[in-house]
């Protein structure tokens, strides 16, 4: 084990050799019903609000590899912890207050078996149009490694832009999504804030209460910022264990480089760890 040194924090890194992960359940797998995820709950009492503190933004990085499966994908959501459909009177059914990044079915419902990435976020929609125009689909064969960010910036006029890095180091427009929502999108929290990592947090235990949208793949190397880096620092961050930059070092929120089913204590000692939100959790990846 090698110790890396960045002012302010000490952190210890693993060697390559001894990098390990989480691999979670694709949907379908037994048990059927288990809400696989490990949780940051009341996030917005604890540092990172929507659109991060003083609506500096947030970032989100991580490296993750996906297996086949039939349906919906979640790799993370900020979002409610409980039903989907929490907002009153919105559109979309009550849809509000959210982002996530993930494959997404080309059917746009449970059945579908190709894919491409999206932004999920706003009033219900699914944003798979990267800036070049055309659709990023993932490779899904449990060895192609994605290294991967989410920036999420609060524009003067109250809009909020997501951009989606899907193959990063890469940021060329085929590579990027990007969407920007109302300035009405994301003012109001909802029941029970949450960062969720693994399976999607709507409606969470039922089969016949939510969709199964599951990770289905493995996953590791995650940090977490609670403001927008810039795009030098983003990459950056995401290509090293440590931290690298004066701002990812001054709004590190958690950070994890080889999580263990029994340790996702943060790796930069923020004291924010997350639970697992259920007795069944992912298993033990090592490569």
């Amino acid at each position: 084990m090698t110790q890396v040194s960045s002012n302010p924090f000490t952190i210890q890194v693993q060697g390559a050799s001894t990098q390990t992960g989480l691999t979670f359940p694709s949907n379908g797998d037994a048990p059927t019903t288990a809400f696989v995820a490990f949780q940051f709950l009341n996030v917005h009492q604890n540092g990172l609000p929507i659109w991060g503190p003083n609506g500096q933004g947030t970032t989100f990085i991580w490296k993750v590899k996906y297996r086949q499966q039939t349906g919906y994908y979640t790799c993370f959501f900020w979002g409610n912890n409980g039903t989907f459909y929490w907002y009153p009177g919105g559109h979309g059914g009550g849809v509000n207050s959210y982002y996530g990044c993930h494959p997404y079915p080309s059917s746009g419902d449970g059945t579908g078996t190709n894919h491409n990435f999206e932004i999920s976020c706003g009033r219900g929609a699914d944003h798979v149009t990267t800036r070049a125009g055309g659709t990023h689909p993932p490779i899904k064969d449990n060895a192609t490694w994605y290294t991967q960010a989410l920036r999420t910036i609060r524009n003067p006029d109250g809009t909020k832009k997501h951009i989606f890095y899907v193959k990063l180091p890469s940021t060329a427009n085929a590579d990027v999504i990007e969407y920007t929502v109302a300035a009405a999108d994301g003012e109001d929290n909802p029941p029970n804030p949450s960062v969720t990592f693994g399976d999607a947090p709507w409606d969470t235990g039922t089969l016949s209460g939510r969709s199964l949208e599951r990770l289905s793949g493995t996953l590791r190397h995650i940090k977490i910022f609670n403001r927008a880096l810039s795009e030098a620092d983003t990459l950056a961050e995401a290509a090293n264990n440590a931290l690298v930059t004066s701002q990812g070092q001054a709004s590190v929120w958690w950070m994890k480089i080889n999580p263990k089913p029994d340790d996702l204590l943060c790796d930069a000692g923020t004291g924010r760890n997350p639970v697992w939100g259920g007795p069944t959790r992912a298993t033990l990846w090592t490569g």
